[in-house]
């Protein structure tokens, strides 16, 4: 038969920090969130405004909507250097950790 733990001295206990009040943590969370719906919206809305008159889903550049957002980084932003590169290592870097934690 095992032995419960020790207690934890109360010298430890004064260097263990305090975790942030509840009510903190869930505003710091609703205001991330909202900043990243609104940056998703913004960059929608740059799609939208780059290809209003032309599409190209129709005129078969690219085959499904969900290669818009790369085709607008390559196209638009591939001047810069290390931008392409960088959104393809966050695109890799965020299937990595959704198969992580799946």
């Amino acid at each position: 038969v095992a032995k419960p733990p020790a207690s934890i001295p109360c010298s430890i206990v004064s260097y263990i920090p305090s975790s942030p009040p509840p009510c903190r943590v869930l505003y710091l969370n609703i205001t991330g969130i909202a900043a990243l719906l609104s940056l998703l919206n913004v960059c929608g809305l740059a799609i939208f405004t780059v290809y209003a008159g032309c599409d190209p889903i129709t005129l078969g550049l690219v085959s499904k909507k969900d290669q818009m957002l790369p085709y607008f980084v390559i196209g638009y932003l591939g001047f810069l250097k290390g931008v392409p590169g960088l959104f393809v290592a966050c695109l890799i870097s965020g299937t990595m950790r959704c198969l992580l934690f799946a």
